[in-house]
């Protein structure tokens, strides 16, 4: 099996999300009534249904099985309702699940059983650890980790699990068949625009208007060549964004002088738009 897939063979292989929380965090010893009780890593279901449980009945069946919260349940039924609920956010913290990202545990608990091992690769690249999000759950929530897999490494792993990934794949033909695939790309970030990459832009630029200027010189194509191709998109900048608004600035002013009182103002665009 290549060690890059996620789906486990016969269905048996360890959740990725509960070899994480285990290396991470490891079991959570509680004080039961002068016992020791050992608090195994929540099962990636249980970290799921945090999303929809309400009563701390529900909380502590999610984290620890309904055997062992039914235990904890009599150790603290005649105690005040704020310690039981003070226990159980300290082993959601401890397992790193006491504050949801955006779109609930369930979405946490798929995406890093899908691709945790590529997440993990990308994040070492750039010196992070995937550990952190649970050891520092707090200080690193896991809406961070989300919004760096939004702008993923080019070239990187969590790129290329995507880009591997099947069942997305189909997803993503299927959404296209009820709603059309979506327009061309609009212009690249200027984060990343190195003047490297923009010297090979303009060198691709040049090796297409030669490519078409061929082809509309042959005397086979006589005139039915391609034409001549437009320039590739470029990160948009301040300095142009503001040359566009000074432009329809002028326009509007020209036309008003000549025009007077016949004339309605533009509704000039906002400088900060494409």
């Amino acid at each position: 099996m290549d060690p890059m897939e996620t789906d486990p063979p016969d269905g048996d292989t360890e959740s990725f999300f509960e070899q994480l929380l285990d290396e991470a965090a490891g079991p959570f010893f509680l004080d039961l009534d002068g016992r020791t009780i050992v608090v195994d890593v929540p099962s990636a279901d249980g970290a799921c249904t945090l999303d929809t449980a309400v009563t701390h009945t529900e909380l502590l069946d999610a984290l620890v099985g309904q055997d062992l919260a039914d235990d904890i349940l009599d150790v603290y039924e005649d105690r005040p309702v704020s310690e039981l609920a003070t226990l159980i956010d300290r082993i959601r913290a401890h397992f790193g699940l006491l504050v949801p990202p955006l779109g609930g545990f369930l979405r946490l608990v798929e995406t890093i059983d899908l691709y945790g091992e590529a997440i993990e690769r990308d994040l070492i690249d750039r010196n992070l650890n995937l550990y952190d999000w649970v050891r520092e759950h707090e200080k690193t929530p896991w809406d961070k980790l989300f919004r760096f897999l939004e702008r993923p490494i080019e070239g990187g792993y969590y790129t290329a699990a995507l880009a591997a990934d099947l069942e997305l794949a189909e997803r993503h033909a299927q959404w296209e068949a009820e709603h059309g695939k979506p327009t061309g790309a609009g212009r690249p970030s200027l984060v990343g625009w190195t003047r490297e990459r923009d010297t090979d832009t303009a060198i691709l630029e040049t090796l297409r208007r030669i490519e078409a200027a061929v082809f509309q010189a042959s005397p086979k194509i006589k005139g039915r060549g391609p034409k001549t191709p437009r320039p590739l998109p470029r990160p948009l900048t301040a300095r142009e964004r503001y040359d566009k608004y000074r432009l329809y600035v002028e326009h509007d002013d020209i036309a008003s002088k000549v025009l007077g009182s016949r004339y309605k103002r533009l509704s000039l665009p906002d400088p900060t738009d494409d």
